[in-house]
């Protein structure tokens, strides 16, 4: 929306906050509805307020100003700004700021059209539309670009699509920049389409841009189409996290975490994944929930970190495998094994390390299960070919004993070892008990050896017990969501 050139003469010794404090006292709806936008943010040096904000946009609905209708409809569909999301009533408020002329309705219309929100799911319509009213926007020939390039209500026509995409991306629409560069990226990019990728991105986020610092950030961080970059993709995930993008908080939370690209800062790690969590990014609680559990960032709370684990459980195996530990021990819940196992099996048979190690540990202890020391020493073998330090320990105390296995304590004294070479103190307390140095005789470094069946590797000692978790955290196994496609250990 314009003002008066003289009137931005007029603020510009001030911020653009105070000059619609001022303004908006006026009878001027434009500079009244900037203001509630303004609010609503906490932008501009303005307080953040949802209550005023819809206060504002309700009496600029109640005088029929098309863009508040629109802005209503919008925050009644998604159930912002304090409203109960409501999808027929959404739909129906951006229809009509529609019919009465404003073009930022369309585009929301036509997702409720595409996607059944709020009306009868109607491709064939919204494409009907966008091919009316294409000419009218960027926005909208954005939109249509999309349709004809993902066959939304028309047959697919890849060329046509990526044409109104460019010339929508020509005239400054960020979306159609995001959409063009993720179809080069998706599409094996030549070394021009590549130039052609950060050149759209990069002009996207320098207005700020959240999905494309995002995915800025993404891309550096892969190191797919570019060489693996934490520091600088770091630098565009905070730019997005700024923006209170949620993927971003999450993943910017997670480089602090484990120090990818930067120092390690548990409490701004714990700020950004607590954001993300209130901002609805569901898989961002299994790293909260990481920080509750330790106590990185925040004081231990392990109702809290129950609680995030659950929430995040069917995203992340390795929450499945925290929700185990929680039940275990009784940490935010009440003590009960069995329900500790079904969650390590769960785990388990989807392949998590972590989860092999447990399901052997409540036979080798019968917790939940009877005592059973044979399939103890199966579970903990495979979890020692996954180079799992304490699981080592186990087998390697089963061997030296001979617990469910033949007595073998050159084998148990190799694989205690190796535990207590990567830090596990456990395992160093136990050979010197038992009269034997940590030192690993004639053993070739960085060799993989298999004694009676039993795979091992050494490797350079490691005296922290995140560095464990970050590896951790940058396996398949803890991101996206779960798969029924599960490999059973049974």
């Amino acid at each position: 929306d314009e003002v008066e050139v003289q009137d931005l003469d007029d603020c510009c010794s001030v911020s653009y906050g105070t000059f619609l404090n001022a303004k908006a006292n006026e009878a001027d709806p434009h500079t009244q509805y900037e203001k509630a936008k303004a609010i609503y943010y906490g932008d501009f040096g303005l307080e953040e307020d949802e209550e005023q904000a819809l206060s504002i946009i309700k009496d600029l609905v109640a005088e029929h100003f098309a863009p508040a209708i629109t802005l209503l409809g919008t925050w009644t569909l998604g159930g912002l700004c304090g409203l109960d999301e409501n999808h027929e009533a959404g739909f129906k408020l951006l229809s009509e700021a529609g019919q009465m002329g404003d073009l930022g309705a369309w585009p929301e219309i036509i997702n409720c059209l595409q996607n059944g929100i709020g009306t009868k799911k109607d491709p064939e319509k919204a494409f009907e539309i966008l091919k009316e009213k294409k000419s009218q926007s960027k926005e909208l020939k954005s939109e249509y670009g999309i349709a004809m390039l993902r066959g939304n209500g028309v047959d697919a026509n890849v060329h046509k699509g990526l044409k109104f995409l460019n010339d929508a991306a020509a005239e400054g629409d960020n979306r159609a920049k995001r959409v063009v560069a993720v179809h080069l990226i998706e599409n094996n990019p030549s070394t021009e389409d590549i130039e052609v990728i950060f050149s759209l991105l990069e002009s996207a986020a320098a207005e700020d841009d959240r999905l494309s610092l995002l995915l800025l950030g993404m891309v550096h961080s892969e190191g797919e189409i570019v060489e693996k970059n934490a520091e600088l993709a770091l630098s565009y995930l905070d730019r997005a996290a700024a923006l209170d993008n949620s993927s971003a908080l999450n993943m910017a939370g997670q480089h602090y975490l484990f120090g990818r690209g930067c120092e390690i800062d548990d409490e701004k790690a714990f700020s950004y994944l607590n954001r993300a969590v209130v901002l609805g990014e569901v898989e961002a609680n299994y790293y909260l929930g990481f920080c509750y559990y330790n106590g990185f960032g925040t004081e231990v709370e392990h109702t809290s970190a129950f609680y995030c684990f659950k929430e995040a459980e069917p995203y992340s195996w390795m929450s499945t495998y925290y929700l185990g530990e929680c039940y275990r021990s009784g940490l935010g819940v009440p003590k009960d094994h069995k329900k500790a196992f079904e969650m390590y099996l769960s785990g388990a048979e989807a392949g998590l390390t972590e989860c092999l190690f447990a399901i052997g540990r409540a036979y080798y202890s019968g917790e939940g299960v009877s005592e059973d020391d044979e399939e103890a020493v199966k579970w903990f073998s495979l979890a020692a070919a996954e180079d799992h330090t304490e699981a080592k320990l186990y087998l390697g105390i089963c061997h030296f004993q001979g617990l469910g296995v033949p007595e073998d304590v050159d084998l148990g004294v190799q694989l205690i070892r190796e535990a207590a070479q990567e830090g596990n103190e456990e395992a160093e307390s136990f050979l010197h008990a038992e009269g034997y140095s940590v030192e690993v005789e004639e053993q070739d470094d960085g060799k993989t050896m298999i004694e009676d069946g039993v795979f091992t590797l050494s490797k350079d000692p490691s005296a922290r017990a995140r560095e464990l978790y970050q590896k951790l955290s940058s396996a398949d196994e803890i991101s996206g969501k779960k798969t029924a496609q599960i490999l059973s250990f049974r």
